[in-house]
């Protein structure tokens, strides 16, 4: 597992984190792929909400392996294969007029390391999401 999303957080000025419930708004963007090392995506996430459009623009052959994950079983890749999660938007940091925002969810040690570090409970409806973030020129934070 490569963590692209972490990689680029941590290349920004800031990064804070956000521990969020189960009811947080879902990401805007796929937070997992499956590729092959020459680029190619042999698989990636697709988004509930984006699951019809999807559905309706596919033209190649697709297994589901699960209600959210397809590969693509035509699509050949170089020698190795991983998955990466990549980094994701995070529109209300961008909205607060910051820059370069990346955010991402750390490994799974790391997830609950930082909840046992703010006193929360090993609770699985809980996750923290890293933001990295930039700001404008001229600003301080």
């Amino acid at each position: 597992m490569i963590n692209r999303g972490v990689e680029e957080c941590l290349a920004r000025e800031h990064i804070i984190c956000i521990i969020k419930r189960a009811s947080f708004r879902p990401p805007p963007e796929p937070t997992v792929m499956l590729l092959s090392d020459n680029g190619v995506v042999l698989g990636e996430e697709i988004l509930p909400s984006k699951k019809k459009e999807f559905m309706a623009n596919n033209e190649e052959e697709i297994i589901w392996l699960s209600e959210e994950f397809v590969m693509y079983p035509s699509r050949v890749g170089n020698k190795k294969e991983y998955f990466v999660m990549p980094p994701v938007s995070f529109i209300e940091v961008e909205e607060l007029g910051m820059e370069n925002v990346v955010s991402c969810s750390p490994s799974a040690p790391a997830d609950m390391m930082l909840r046992q570090m703010h006193g929360l409970e090993d609770n699985p409806r809980l996750a923290s999401i890293l933001v990295g973030f930039d700001p404008p020129n001229g600003v301080e934070i």
